[in-house]
């Protein structure tokens, strides 16, 4: 497995990152209505449960690079 630290910005849904050592897919990017720089990015884990991650544009998170480890 390979992975990048990617900035927020850069992120796609179905993109598969690492937060906090818990490997999840982004199921959606919103943005804040009060401020285009932050974005709410909702994340589903291999349980499928779902979160919620506020982040900045240039806040960077680990991308994995590889589908070796894919969430279905």
């Amino acid at each position: 497995m390979s992975t990048d630290m990617m900035e927020v910005f850069s992120l796609e849904e179905n993109d598969q990152i690492y937060v906090q050592g818990v490997l999840y897919r982004v199921i959606a990017i919103d943005y804040d209505e009060t401020s285009y720089h932050d974005h709410i990015l909702t994340l589903a884990d291999e349980e499928g449960s779902l979160k919620k991650m506020c982040a900045t544009s240039h806040q960077k998170v680990r991308l994995i690079l590889d589908n070796d480890y894919a969430i279905v």
